[in-house]
């Protein structure tokens, strides 16, 4: 196992943009979630909702919040750009957008409940804020927040307009997703900079940071790790995007709640998010970056970061 992992960390390493690592941004952002000790329990859904009842779901929500929106998810739709598939004939596929140079595909594997009315919307977001040709950085850091903060206004108007019946439990599994994501990520973030230290994992040092876990952390760990050796490789670009996404989508989403009107501020940036420096974003998001070059923010935005994330946990 260390043979594989010194390999995939020296190929991470040796990657341009990895030259110069400082993984203290995303570190603040990983305690964060992986901090809370709230416990989730996510309940599978177990109500049918045809296909046509989730696109329509999706339809009223996306309509309420801005009507392009909703007619680029029915030109999707009308021009075979969103491909449906049954899950319990994929199980171990999961839905997503996929974007190459000759374009972009939704690939839908639906569970005939409620949850694929928020899955319609989530993947539509990244298909419409991607710019498949050069995603940007800002993109490649802040789409995944777009998408779940979509879901997560979904719910809202869901509660307010249409309250079907399981529409809760959607997001629930996806903070309880994002936090096992966090200690995946954490995981990860251990071994990069165990690495960058010795120049290698040996053993001993794998065996010590598997056995400083506990619980559930630990399973998860495991977990990963037999992940990792089935599939040789790293998930760090995955785990960044969606951690960062889940503590700035709460923070948007509590901005909004204070604010409606705000919701003009998420709409612009998922509109121009390819235009706007990642670091300028966060400024305008009235976050105060310490350090431009690592992308430190100060205490008082962390600590505002966090207690958005907290109040989004007991929301649920």
């Amino acid at each position: 196992m260390s043979e594989l992992l010194n390999r995939l960390l020296q190929d991470f390493v040796s990657e341009e943009e990895s030259k110069n690592i400082d993984n203290r941004f995303i570190w603040s952002l990983q305690r964060i979630i992986a901090s809370q000790k709230l416990s989730l329990t996510p309940r599978r859904c177990t109500i049918n909702v045809s296909t046509r009842k989730s696109q329509e779901y999706a339809h009223q929500f996306l309509r309420r919040l801005n009507r392009n929106y909703d007619d680029y998810f029915t030109y999707l739709l009308s021009y075979g750009r969103i491909q449906i598939y049954d899950s319990a004939k994929h199980p171990n596929k999961l839905s997503q957008m996929v974007a190459s140079p000759y374009g972009k595909m939704i690939h839908i594997y639906e569970t005939r409940t409620i949850e694929d009315a928020y899955t319609y919307v989530h993947e539509m977001m990244h298909d419409w804020n991607c710019f498949e040709f050069s995603p940007t950085e800002t993109w490649q850091l802040m789409t995944e927040c777009f998408s779940i903060l979509a879901e997560n206004l979904e719910r809202d108007d869901m509660e307010k307009h249409n309250p079907c019946p399981e529409y809760r439990k959607n997001k629930i599994a996806t903070y309880y997703a994002l936090r096992e994501r966090a200690i995946i990520l954490g995981f990860e973030l251990e071994l990069i900079d165990t690495y960058l230290k010795y120049g290698c994992i040996e053993d001993d040092r794998l065996f010590q940071i598997i056995d400083s876990k506990r619980g559930y952390e630990r399973d998860v760990v495991l977990m990963h790790l037999n992940w990792i050796d089935e599939n040789e490789e790293l998930r760090f670009d995955s785990l960044q995007r969606d951690v960062i996404g889940g503590v700035m989508a709460s923070y948007m989403h509590g901005r909004i709640l204070e604010e409606p009107k705000r919701v003009e501020e998420f709409i612009e940036f998922n509109n121009h998010c390819n235009e706007i420096p990642f670091l300028d974003l966060l400024r305008m998001l009235d976050l105060e970056v310490e350090d431009e070059s690592s992308w430190i923010l100060s205490q008082k935005s962390l600590q505002t970061l966090e207690k958005s994330y907290q109040k989004e946990l007991k929301s649920l």
